[in-house]
């Protein structure tokens, strides 16, 4: 087996024949760096370790999956409600695979997290589907990392039909068929096949960033004594004992404790720089541009992977994670969400009818209007019979609950307008109070216990008695809020039909 050369010739000027260096040690002995060349999925797996721009996105995507709760719900007309809640097995059992994957190495939040980074970093994602002996629904899942898989086959126009499963290390490979796995891939117009890495785009800006460091650091660690040598004017004569006077003064200049100090040599002799320094170079700038591009691809604002270099960064901060979760988060996870709803649910709900999986983000703060702003509401909501005390208390935690039967009841109350004294505040509109439910109406405790028994008399928690017949009938019809508060007419309240 031949050897490249360690040398390749090249012609110079005047026909003279050059000699430029190939080899790696000639490289290292003159201190040009050789970093990471990321061209491959499994260069790009080193990059958050050696790239902090990449490492800090990427732990920002990974932690902020991790933190929304994959929730199962069972479907129920236009109406969802979580497995925990209700009896339904195999929703509870889908549940339950999704918050305890496999006992050997992950936990749900593990793979959300696993699963969130590898999308950050290969554009891939892989879950292998462990069924039990005698087969049915899967009772483990696996993270499999992207550089390990291959596509069978590789090439050609024939559908993928396996992956081929090998990692790196392992001389055999294990092929499983498309139908044990989920498979996540972002859209990649060259090769549809395999995903493409986010971190493909800005490899250059990477090493960019990289090299300026290493140079910085190089030249920090030399007291700040930039790359040079000491270079004689043309012409000089220098003696044998002035060489030998140069030879032993940069002797003395090295080891640790002589490093940054000035030798005294022979006059005539001249310090040249080999390096440009930062501001030259522009460095400064270059590396900004590195960070801003990083950011761009991965989707996370610059302050949110720790830019805060403007005085007024933390003014703006909660802003920043508004757009990161709207703009980056919440699209991937409901990508993520569809993964497992098509190639996970069906082994749990052959139909896909009943049962479907979806990240809950009611609970992410920085989607949340401030705490003022939402109490607020919630008093508008315990007013229109929405929320009774106790759910409110909980909500915010205020201490503990109300042990009295108001606690748990709804009433509706009315806002009292400005009168004068004697003058009587007018009925509650029943139109309204079914208006300011929405889409809340059918998850109303009183409409779904109406829905349940049949008996009309315990939606007067929800309107007055002389309504309650025109609203039972909008609720047996399956119309939306909207519509049965339209259809609220006096001629409906009177026992009439109500409108469409």
């Amino acid at each position: 087996m031949s050897t490249p050369p360690m040398f390749s010739l090249t012609t110079a000027a005047g026909g003279m024949p050059a000699f430029k260096d190939l080899g790696l040690a000639w490289r290292q002995f003159m201190g040009i760096p050789s970093g990471p060349a990321w061209s491959t999925l499994s260069d790009f797996a080193k990059a958050p370790a050696d790239e902090a721009w990449v490492y800090a996105c990427v732990r920002r995507r990974s932690s902020a999956a991790m933190s929304v709760p994959l929730v199962v719900y069972v479907k129920d007309g236009p109406t969802r409600t979580p497995a925990a809640d209700t009896n339904d097995a195999a929703a509870q059992d889908l549940q339950y695979l999704l918050d305890d994957v496999n006992p050997v190495d992950m936990n749900g939040g593990d793979l959300k997290a696993y699963l969130e980074a590898g999308l950050a970093v290969w554009g891939e994602g892989y879950v292998k589907k462990v069924r039990g002996r005698f087969g049915g629904p899967p009772q483990e899942l696996f993270w499999l990392r992207a550089p390990d898989m291959t596509p069978v086959p590789e090439q050609g126009p024939a559908p993928i039909s396996d992956y081929r499963h090998q990692p790196l290390g392992v001389m055999t490979g294990v092929t499983y068929k498309t139908k044990e796995l989920l498979v996540w891939k972002t859209v990649n117009l060259h090769d549809p096949r395999r995903g493409l890495s986010p971190l493909a785009a800005v490899r250059k800006e990477m090493r960019v960033n990289i090299a300026a460091a290493e140079q910085t650091a190089s030249t920090l660690e030399n007291w700040g004594v930039p790359v040079g040598a000491w270079v004689a004017p043309k012409g000089a004569d220098i003696s044998r004992a002035d060489q030998g006077l140069i030879t032993r003064a940069l002797k003395a200049l090295r080891g640790p404790r002589n490093q940054g100090k000035t030798p005294v040599l022979p006059e005539g002799l001249e310090w040249k720089a080999l390096a440009l320094n930062p501001k030259d170079a522009e460095w400064l700038a270059a590396r900004k541009v590195s960070r801003m591009t990083i950011c761009a691809v991965e989707g996370v604002p610059l302050v949110l992977a720790g830019d805060d270099e403007k005085t007024t960064v933390y003014a703006n901060l909660r802003d920043a994670e508004r757009i990161f979760w709207r703009n980056t988060m919440i699209t991937e996870l409901d990508w993520i969400a569809d993964g497992f709803n098509s190639g996970l649910v069906p082994d749990f709900d052959p139909t896909r009818k009943r049962i479907v999986v979806g990240f809950d983000y009611s609970q992410i703060e920085s989607l949340q209007d401030p705490v003022t702003a939402r109490k607020s509401i919630a008093l508008k909501e315990m007013a229109a019979g929405v929320l009774t005390p106790n759910q409110y208390i909980a909500a915010f935690r205020l201490g503990p609950k109300r042990s009295d039967p108001a606690g748990d009841a709804y009433t509706v109350t009315s806002a009292t307008p400005d009168t004068t004294e004697g003058d009587t505040p007018p009925p509650p509109n029943p139109a309204d109070m079914i208006r300011s439910l929405g889409r809340g109406l059918y998850k109303h405790p009183a409409v779904r216990a109406y829905l349940a028994t049949g008996e009309p008399a315990v939606l007067e928690a929800v309107v007055p008695s002389d309504a309650v017949e025109a609203v039972a009938r909008g609720l047996q019809a399956r119309r939306r809020a909207d519509q049965i508060a339209d259809g609220l007419t006096p001629a409906a309240l009177a026992g009439g039909t109500p409108n469409a």
